[in-house]
């Protein structure tokens, strides 16, 4: 025959439960503070370039954004410090970081990319895929390779679905590029913007 838990015991589990509950979310609170105070640091020097606003995920503070205007385009950037290189949990991190001009108008997806050779497989170097040929060969430019190696080899990207072209990258030990390269950064989607104009809208 069972035996009853007395109503008293019950009570009390309930309120320990509760109070650690509201615990844990005042402790969480404080830790997504601190690091979204780090996040406003880290951003503030990038701010006047777009007159951006920063923008915070509301959560756990793994994620942050600033967004404003460069030159007439509508601008997005993004830091994920601390990101997980792999889609497994190898415990390799980096601190990721993007910057996107939006509503940008495509109609072929492409990407460039320095890719190296593993084992000798593969070649090492600039890599450009998409559908388009013409907008593929006029991409392979030696002066838009040197411009993307001058800034520490991105991966470029253009979205015609999402509208979006961006330039991603690692940037560890920092959680974001200077101020200086952050511009270059900005100027590069520029030039790139007029080429995907050109030959990628009809």
């Amino acid at each position: 025959m069972s035996q009853e838990v007395p109503t008293g015991d019950i009570i009390f589990g309930a309120v320990v439960l509760i109070i650690l509950l509201v615990l844990a979310w005042i402790i969480g609170r404080f830790i997504s503070s601190l690091k979204n105070k780090r996040f406003n640091q880290a951003w503030a020097p990038l701010v006047p370039l777009i007159n951006g606003k920063i923008h915070h995920d509301g959560g756990g503070a793994a994620t942050s954004w600033l967004t404003g205007s460069y030159k007439g385009k509508q601008v997005q950037a993004s830091m994920i410090p601390n990101r997980n290189r792999y889609q497994e949990q190898s415990g390799e991190r980096y601190n990721y970081f993007d910057v996107a001009l939006m509503q940008i108008a495509g109609q072929q997806d492409w990407r460039i990319t320095y890719k190296t050779a593993v084992f000798g497989l593969g070649k090492t170097g600039w890599q450009v895929s998409g559908r388009d040929e013409n907008l593929s060969l006029r991409l392979q430019s030696d002066e838009i390779f040197s411009a993307l190696a001058h800034l520490g080899r991105p991966e470029i990207e253009y979205s015609a679905r999402s509208r979006t072209l961006r330039c991603s990258q690692d940037v560890t030990p920092q959680w974001v590029p200077t101020a200086q390269r952050f511009q270059e950064q900005l100027e590069e989607l520029l030039l790139l913007e007029t080429i995907n104009e050109e030959l990628n809208t009809t």
